[in-house]
């Protein structure tokens, strides 16, 4: 790794970072398909105070922010009841055809 950090990021933290978080969606992409094939809800949020998330997280010694960044967080969970049913106009109420 530290060979790759050199050689093709010249060791510039930003590159690093925006690399690692677009590896992380990759995963994150199959997390949230799993998830829905064994029936759990999921969100993946990518918008966040990632600075507070942080604090909050290595004052808990969950994160090792020597280590370690944040790059997106995910949501995982039950609903408590079934949406109701999508209601759809019919095809002919939305399109016309002009000759």
């Amino acid at each position: 790794i530290k060979n790759v950090n050199e050689t093709r990021f010249k060791n510039n933290k930003n590159e690093i970072h925006h690399y690692s978080r677009e590896q992380t969606y990759i995963a994150v992409g199959t997390m949230l398909t799993t998830s829905s094939l064994l029936g759990i809800d999921s969100c993946a949020i990518g918008s966040f105070d990632s600075e507070a998330v942080t604090k909050i997280l290595s004052e808990k010694n969950i994160l090792d922010t020597d280590h370690f960044n944040l790059s997106c967080m995910l949501a995982l969970g039950y609903r408590n009841e079934n949406p109701t049913p999508k209601t759809r106009r019919s095809f002919e109420d939305v399109v016309e055809f002009i000759k």
